[in-house]
């Protein structure tokens, strides 16, 4: 993970690069779904009170084409807390999107989405799963999804001791059962935890007792 981290940041200082290792970095930090990064438009990012509002994704389907839709259920519509250093990210691509319209002028196509190409138009659905690829052969990383990347994020919240119903919301599961079962092997491990815990408390409380027992033996 730190490993992998390293090597997007330096990846961040390229301008070719910047949009997908920002978008990158949104998923692995919020947990997003593809189609939800890509269905981000500005007017979704409230950069004073550092949330992002889910309302939309962007898909592609064979038999169609490039569809954007509301998401997948009720509670995929959401609104989630972004860590500080992501929003700077965010805020640095903004900039970074605004310098290039001033310099095209009427060529750039304001779209209004935050994952544009450099004229501004929406990119495919696709393009950050096709760079990610990319970048994982050119850095010799074992091969992953978008979508193992939101794994990571919900393992990492587990790891923090984030309560279940937290994490559901979190990653927008209509339901917690979603949630558990998705990630079982995580709060396995949980459980465990809690278990060895208890053991800690447990001892810290026979501990406490023999000493008892000690003092009024003494008195």
């Amino acid at each position: 993970m730190k490993h992998l981290l390293s090597l997007l940041l330096a990846e961040l200082k390229k301008p070719r690069s910047i949009t997908h290792t920002t978008l990158l970095h949104l998923v692995l930090f919020t947990g997003m779904r593809n189609g939800e990064i890509m269905g981000l438009k500005w007017s979704d990012v409230d950069f004073v009170n550092n949330t992002i509002s889910i309302q939309r994704e962007r898909l592609y389907v064979s038999t169609v084409g490039i569809v954007t839709d509301t998401p997948k259920s009720e509670n995929s519509i959401r609104k989630i807390s972004v860590p500080v250093f992501v929003m700077e990210m965010l805020n640095d691509l903004r900039d970074f999107q605004g310098d290039l319209k001033e310099k095209m002028g009427q060529e750039y196509q304001e779209s209004g989405y935050i994952a544009v190409t450099v004229t501004g138009s929406p990119q495919h659905p696709h393009n950050l799963y096709k760079w990610f690829t990319y970048f994982q052969a050119k850095h010799g990383l074992k091969k992953a999804t978008i979508h193992d990347l939101r794994h990571t994020h919900a393992a990492m919240l587990s790891d923090m001791g984030t309560k279940i119903i937290d994490i559901s919301k979190r990653l927008g599961h209509a339901n917690t059962r979603i949630t558990a079962e998705t990630y079982e092997y995580l709060f396995n491990n949980v459980d465990d935890q809690i278990s060895n815990e208890l053991n800690d408390y447990y001892a810290e409380i026979k501990k406490c007792s023999q000493n008892v027992v000690k003092e009024k033996t003494n008195v």
